[in-house]
């Protein structure tokens, strides 16, 4: 990552919704049902839209100071101080019907 920076983040859930934040509004997320965690950055693709980064598959996901991690499955990983998502099962099904409606997605 050279000079790229998280402008929005898009969080799906299990029940198949998904909710816009920016860096500054994402501590009103919901923290559970996590599904798949989409970043939008500030450079752009050879099409115009926004790049993205993902991340699923995960029990925890964090932002701090700006940034964002993952701990697969301890929550001792997490820093301190962190706004906290929790991952959640799901059927294979469902996964792959909101990973297709995510990578769809460059509504940023």
């Amino acid at each position: 990552m050279s000079n790229q920076k998280i402008i929005y983040i898009k969080i799906f859930y299990t029940n198949g919704s998904s909710r816009k934040y920016n860096i500054n509004t994402i501590f009103r997320a919901p923290k559970k049902h996590v599904q798949i965690i989409m970043m939008y950055l500030n450079e752009k693709d050879g099409l115009g839209r926004s790049k993205r980064l993902s991340s699923s598959g995960n029990d925890y996901y964090w932002f701090k100071d700006g940034k964002f991690g993952t701990s697969f499955n301890d929550i001792n990983k997490v820093p301190e101080n962190s706004i906290l998502f929790y991952g959640e099962w799901t059927t294979e099904k469902n996964y792959e019907k909101i990973l297709s409606i995510a990578m769809e997605d460059y509504s940023g």
